[in-house]
């Protein structure tokens, strides 16, 4: 019977340390499940007020738009009330005047060829730069007729074009 009571003992023993782990480990977890269970209140929390500052930063967003809009439509409406500004009498005859012009610049380069004892060679031409510069004047005089007044710059050696 002393094997017996040190089996029961032993057993005992056993039953107790298994008994003590199993509360431990299960202690354990329902330590770890509640420190889990609070960071995702927490993280939930944060993921809340993230989301209501989402929406209050689109309700701004909105707003300004809603806003420049309005603004646009008041200047268009603005620009399209105003009408055209008329000169004074004393200045009417400017409306009759017109002037235009242009200015051109170009640049040309030409080769030379030379026959020497009936042989043609390249040689390096020559290069120039032109530059026009043209202005017209143009004035009404009455429905019928007008008159414009033309300048240009350039030499009379040139029948075509004005460089």
């Amino acid at each position: 019977m002393g094997k017996d009571k040190r089996k029961k003992g032993i057993g005992l023993l056993v039953s107790v340390c298994v008994w003590i782990s199993l509360s431990s480990a299960a202690t354990t977890r329902a330590d770890e499940l509640n420190d889990l269970k609070k960071q995702l209140n927490e993280q939930t929390q944060k993921l809340l007020e993230l989301q209501q500052k989402l929406e209050r930063l689109e309700a701004k967003e909105k707003f300004k738009e809603q806003s420049l809009t309005t603004q646009n439509e008041e200047v268009e409406e603005k620009a399209e009330e105003k009408e055209p500004l008329d000169l004074p009498d004393n200045l009417k005859w400017l409306e009759k005047i017109k002037l235009s012009g242009d200015l051109r610049y170009r640049h040309d380069h030409t080769d030379m060829e030379t026959v020497n004892s009936g042989r043609t060679r390249w040689l390096n031409g020559s290069d120039r730069e032109r530059i026009r510069a043209r202005l017209m004047l143009e004035a009404m005089i009455n429905n019928d007729w007008d008159i414009a007044f033309r300048i240009a710059s350039g030499s009379s050696r040139s029948p075509n074009s004005t460089n």
